[in-house]
């Protein structure tokens, strides 16, 4: 099932170690479920609906339906009868919601100390005998590639739970669950009919909509997935100003940057030593800005050929081309063993609307897809620019010194570099955010409030305060500083034409909330309460406004009113 990319009972990843950011090294960690998370599998209503759902699509591909009768005589296949689709299905949800109470909730695995546990490969053996260790891993590795002196346990409670659970389990209810699994994990690729009742369970249950999207917009979606590097060419090429556009966006992330270097020194909570580090990773953070250069380089459509060449494509079977695809990039991905870590690599696409910030490598990734309106335009004034793009770009550059990024020091490497005083006046600080995130809800699909985790969502929260904050004060000093308003500066204080009541300023903040705006279905919006490390939208841009005295003076709001209480949370 691994080979299939299913993986029903542990998730495996292979990325930088984070105590020696230049190798690599092999993870494990929890798996993803058929539902969302943990807590669905508390819910006796939704195991109803998945119950029922997964009975009426197993029906339909394991079932005795005419096109599989005679399917199964060409093939010499067995069919399953409706009786032991109802029994595989109910020993399938009773293992996987055993699996799912096993596992440990997301905000208790964001620590990158307590996740981080390497094993020898005899005391995995050891501790975890459901698997024949060293045969599954020389399954996958390189031929003539050893086995690795280590594996990180990213959670060892769990693995400690799913060895009992499974050495407890009969092999027909195990055999009964991988089948499920593997049936629903190709169901996307399988006929329209199939797709509409995946689509209706899953609708009913946690996304609220049962409605197929457009073929056209699955297949595109799929072949930017796959082919990514190769679509972001043409994105490129169609969207975006190529090196000179790269060239001025490069100085737009640099002054955001220096914003941060000169915020730095400002706060008092950090000790002289710890703001000597910070300030010294801050200066380290690489960018890479656009699209790739390298690894692969998508300006060269050689270079792409030979980086996707071992993916064999038929114009008959979307089932085969997937398949496909996912052996090459299992190949790929095992083919970094024992390598140096290739720092050039991406792991978003250029088309991708979306950034990140890495912290084994300490370096930001804004896409060429994120630079577009709303959030960037080189022809519109700097100040929406700056609310935008430039509350993103610093927003990852927070991530440096979150509660996650400040473990880790300007070279990526795993260390604790803060001192105790400092870390105490950071920790209580986040309470704050905690205890305001906390307070903010959205409405569920039963119309109840269902409150953010403030716990789950404080690292993004961090980042949207401090990434608001230096946006705006790199905005600041460009408005007021003639020579930084090089020929890349657009009408720094230009009045918007309709919206001439609306100073720079505010406009700044309008934008901010501009690009942050959407909607989602209630069943959506609980379903990322539970799953998502961002807070809702609406959220992130109000709370984060709250704690902005700058937002206060600029719209006048009177001390204690909603968007101006007394006291602040204050960090960055």
């Amino acid at each position: 099932m691994f080979k299939q990319g299913i993986e029903p009972v542990q998730s495996l990843y292979i990325d930088a170690d984070d105590k020696n950011p230049n190798s690599t090294v092999i993870s494990l960690a929890q798996p993803d479920l058929g539902l969302p998370s943990k807590e669905y599998y508390e819910d006796q209503e939704a195991l109803k609906k998945y119950q029922s759902g997964l009975v009426s699509i197993l029906k339909r591909i394991l079932g005795p339906t005419s096109l599989n009768l005679a399917k199964a005589k060409e093939l010499d296949l067995n069919i399953l009868t409706d009786v032991e689709i109802d029994t595989l299905v109910s020993n399938a949800i009773e293992l996987e919601t055993s699996i799912a109470n096993s596992m440990v909730k997301s905000q208790d695995l964001l620590d990158p100390v307590a996740t981080y546990n390497p094993e020898s490969i005899s005391s995995l053996q050891q501790s975890y005998p459901f698997l024949d260790w060293t045969a599954f891993l020389e399954e996958f590795l390189p031929p003539g590639e050893p086995l690795p002196p280590a594996i990180i346990v990213t959670s060892p409670v769990y693995l400690q739970r799913l060895t009992g659970l499974l050495q407890n389990t009969p092999k027909q209810k195990l055999r009964d669950y991988f089948v499920m699994r593997h049936a629903i994990s190709k169901v996307y690729a399988l006929d329209k009919d199939t797709r509409t009742l995946l689509q209706e369970m899953r609708g009913s249950i946690f996304s609220g909509t049962t409605k197929l999207p457009p073929r056209a917009q699955v297949c595109t979606k799929s072949t930017s997935s796959t082919f990514g590097f190769l679509a972001g060419r043409y994105f490129v090429l169609r969207a975006f100003g190529g090196e000179s556009e790269r060239a001025q966006v490069e100085k737009f992330v640099d002054l955001i940057q220096s914003s941060w270097l000169k915020r730095l020194p400002e706060l008092d909570w950090l000790d002289a030593q710890t703001r000597s580090r910070a300030i010294s990773k801050m200066s380290k953070i690489k960018h890479k800005l656009g699209y790739s250069i390298k690894s692969p380089d998508i300006r060269s459509d050689e270079n792409l050929k030979e980086y996707y060449q071992n993916i064999n494509i038929t114009t008959t079977s979307f089932y085969d081309n997937e398949n496909s695809a996912t052996a090459w990039e299992l190949a790929d991905i095992w083919s970094r063993m024992g390598k140096p870590i290739d720092k050039a690599r991406w792991m978003m696409d250029a088309q991708e609307v979306n950034a990140y910030y890495t912290r084994t490598g300490n370096e930001i990734v804004v896409p060429a897809g994120i630079l577009r309106e709303p959030f960037y335009d080189p022809d519109v004034p700097d100040y929406l620019n700056y609310g935008g793009i430039g509350m993103v770009i610093g927003h990852e550059f927070s991530h440096a010194l979150d509660n996650a990024g400040r473990m880790f020091n300007g070279d990526g490497q795993l260390e604790q570099w803060w001192t105790n005083s400092t870390l105490k006046s950071f920790e209580t600080a986040a309470q704050c955010y905690v205890k305001q995130y906390d307070q903010w809800t959205i409405e569920g699909q039963d119309k109840k409030q269902h409150p953010v985790n403030g716990n789950l969502t404080l690292s993004e929260n961090l980042a949207d305060n401090g990434g608001l904050s230096v946006a705006y004060m790199a905005y600041q000093q460009l408005a007021s500083n003639a020579s930084l308003q090089t020929a890349t500066s657009n009408n720094v204080n230009m009045r918007l034409p309709g919206l001439e009541q609306l100073s720079p300023e505010a406009l700044f903040f309008v934008n901010f909330g501009r690009v942050w705006c959407n909607k989602k279905r209630p069943s959506m919006a609980e379903q990322l309460l539970l799953t998502d490390v961002h807070s809702p939208n609406r959220v992130r841009v109000n709370a984060a406004i709250q704690n902005s005295e700058e937002f206060a003076r600029v719209f006048q709001c009177p001390a204690n009113s909603p968007m101006n209480p007394i006291p602040k949370c204050q960090l960055w």
